[in-house]
């Protein structure tokens, strides 16, 4: 009960501060993305050959940010960017002939994008 309390104070004293008549505005948002690229590639070229480290995971998190002027109603210009990112933990471990291979790591895929609206 206390959580719906102070969630409802907290989102209509949001709503009240929006309804001010300002020109300027910003954007903050945070969430899941699916990137196709990120598993559809094929390896080449490895040295251990019955490993597959690159292919990251589908769902990755995206983060964007964007400041824009209100000219009127109907014009708006804004300009942001958008992190995605995509990753992968290895951890492997493979005894081979006379040497032990040991890998512990995080692989990244990183996208950046800018816009002009």
């Amino acid at each position: 009960m206390k959580f719906a309390f102070l969630s409802f104070i907290l989102f209509s004293s949001l709503h009240t501060k929006s309804q001010t008549k300002n020109n300027f505005s910003f954007e903050a948002h945070y969430g899941l993305n699916g990137n196709f690229f990120v598993r559809s590639y094929e390896e080449s070229g490895r040295v251990i050959t019955d490993t597959v480290f690159l292919k990251k995971n589908f769902i990755g998190t995206n983060l964007s940010f964007a400041a824009g002027y209100y000219f009127n109603k109907k014009w708006k210009l804004s300009v942001g960017c958008t992190r995605q990112e995509n990753k992968k933990d290895v951890n492997f471990r493979k005894a081979y002939p006379n040497t032990i291979v040991s890998i512990s790591s995080t692989i990244r895929h990183f996208n950046n994008f800018w816009n002009i609206e």
